[in-house]
Order: structure tokens, then sequence, then C-alpha cells
């Protein structure tokens, strides 16, 4: 009898060292407490706070501070943009058009318009159809990228929400809200034809920049009045 209950005896202290040596050492197998081996390899810390948020966002790849001054470049057109400023102009952030895209759905929702889909599908072909045409006019041999394509002329969707915002007051068929689409179409052009400008180094180009970007949010602004 006592010599049965040995080997039941050693093979429970065995599990023991080994759930011990594989929780001391991170295993990954183990899947609650706080010596999981996924720690070490995003690079998070639990006593360190604010550490996992950062840690997310830069999987994300979400830069608000791209996002800002991008948004501050279309809100404001005039301003001059530095050379400094040009690569941050130059990336390729689509996580702003993206929510640029929900936020007119959304305010368009008020009117009881569910765009989503006009929205996301002209936005992806008529980028796409833009993004050959900037290639065949650019100058230089990298051209300008699909991924620079879709954040600039997303970031500088930014007008037409505005105007989505003000026919929450202003009727979209009388002529006060022409005005406001023709003014935010503008709008949005200069802006997507100053940032492109930057980005591809072509001002002398920049009316011939102009002309398909507004035609793209003329688009925009039928959906939005009408």
């Amino acid at each position: 009898m006592g010599g049965g209950g040995g080997p039941d005896h050693a093979g429970q202290g065995q599990g023991q060292m080994s759930l011990s040596a594989s929780a001391a050492g991170g295993s990954s197998w183990w899947p609650f407490g706080r010596h999981v081996g996924v720690v070490p390899v995003l690079g998070y810390d639990p006593d360190v706070p604010g550490q996992g948020e950062a840690s997310l966002l830069a999987e994300l790849e979400i830069d608000f501070e791209e996002v800002g001054r991008k948004t501050t470049t279309v809100l404001m057109p005039w301003r001059r943009i530095s050379e400094a400023e040009r690569d941050v102009v130059a990336g390729g952030d689509v996580i702003g058009p993206l929510l640029v895209g929900l936020a007119l759905g959304f305010v368009l929702l008020f009117e009881a318009k569910l765009h989503f889909g006009y929205i996301y599908g002209f936005g992806v072909v008529g980028c796409l159809g833009l993004y050959c045409v900037l290639n065949l006019m650019s100058k230089t041999e990298e051209g300008v990228g699909i991924g620079q394509v879709l954040s600039i002329y997303g970031y500088s969707l930014i007008p037409i929400v505005v105007l989505a915002l003000l026919c929450l007051i202003v009727p979209s068929h009388s002529i006060g809200g022409a005005m406001l689409g023709v003014a935010c179409v503008g709008w949005s052009t200069w802006a997507a034809t100053r940032l492109l400008e930057v980005v591809m180094r072509a001002r002398e180009q920049r009316y011939l920049l102009a002309y398909p970007s507004l035609l793209l949010y003329a688009t925009f602004a039928l959906i939005t009045l009408f």
C-alpha cells in the first residue's frame, strides 16, 4: 500500500514543480495570471501606466499628431506648408479618411439618408481613377502612392462633412444650400490641390490637379444635398 502511493506523490510533486517553472518562465500555455508568454512579445508591462495604449496605437499605425496636422491643413488651406511638414502631409494615413467617411454618413442619417455605400463606393473608385491620372501627370519616377491619394482626398472631404452639418439648419434644396454646396466643393478642391502640389512638387500643374478633384467633390456634394 505504501509503495503504491509513492509514485502518485512523486507525480504530483513533479507536476507542481513543472507548473511553478512554467509560471516563473512565463509559458504561453497557461491562459490565466500575470506571467503570460505574450507579455514580452508585445512589450507590455502592466506596472507601467499608459504603455498598453501606446503599444496598441503603434500596432494599428495611428498617429494622432499626423491626423491633427492633416486636419489643420485641410481646414486652413491657405496656410503655408513647410518642408518639415511635407513628410507628415505625404504620409499614407487611411484611418483619418475612414473616420471622415463615417462622420459624413452619420450626419446624413439625421436627414434620413443612408449613404454609406455611396460614400465609400464613390470614394474608392474615384481615388483609384485619380491615382492613375496623377501618376500619369507626375514628373518624378516614384509618382504618388495609392495610400497617399486615399489619405489626401479622404481628409479633404472634411468640408463636405461641414456642408452636411449646415444642411441640418439650411434647407439643402434652397438657393442657400446650393451656395453652401459650391463653397464647400471649392474648399475641398483647394485643400486637396494644396496637398497634392506639395507631395508631387507640381505647383505649376495645380490647375490640372484641381480639375479632377473638383469633379470628385462635386459628386459628394450632390450626394449630400440630394
